[in-house]
C-alpha cells in the first residue's frame, strides 16, 4: 500500500470512528487482527470483538500531530477529546501504530496513551452526561 493511501486509510477510519458507523469502521480491520490498547489487559481478536469494545467509550474528536509511514506500517501521534466537551475539558495524547497486510487490511493495532489522563478525561464526560 502507497503512503498516501495508508495515510488516507487512516483518516477514513477516524471519520467513521467518530460518526460511530462501527460496522463499516471494522471492514478495514482483518478478520483476525489482534487489537491492543493501554486500557485492555490483553489484545482483542477479531472485528466482533474490536466493535464491541469500540461501542463502550465516549466518541471523540482527533487531531493528528504527526504521521510516520514505512511499508506497511503506520505510525501516529494524536490529541483528541470528548465531542462536544467543554472548554476546559482535556485532551488526550497517545501514539497509534498497526501494521497493514497485502490486502489493505489492518492486522495489528496497538495505541498507547497516558491512561490517567485517559481516565481522567472519561470522568469528566460522565459527569457532564449526568
Amino acid at each position: 500500500m502507497q503512503k498516501q493511501q495508508l495515510e488516507e486509510k487512516v483518516r477514513t477510519i477516524f471519520k467513521l470512528f467518530e460518526e460511530s458507523r462501527w460496522s463499516e469502521w471494522a471492514e478495514h480491520f482483518s478478520k483476525e487482527c489482534r487489537f491492543q490498547n493501554s486500557m485492555l489487559d490483553a489484545p482483542l481478536v477479531g472485528r466482533e470483538q474490536i466493535i464491541e469494545y469500540a461501542k463502550l467509550g465516549p466518541q471523540a474528536t482527533t487531531k493528528f500531530k504527526w504521521v510516520v509511514v514505512e511499508e506497511n506500517r503506520l505510525v501516529l501521534g494524536w490529541s483528541n477529546r470528548v465531542i462536544g466537551a467543554p472548554k476546559e475539558h482535556p485532551w488526550s495524547d497517545g501514539v497509534l501504530t498497526f501494521l497493514v497486510d497485502s490486502d489493505g487490511y489492518i492486522y495489528e493495532y496497538m495505541n498507547t496513551f497516558d491512561t490517567k489522563q485517559m481516565i481522567a478525561s472519561m470522568v469528566l464526560e460522565c459527569k457532564r452526561s449526568f
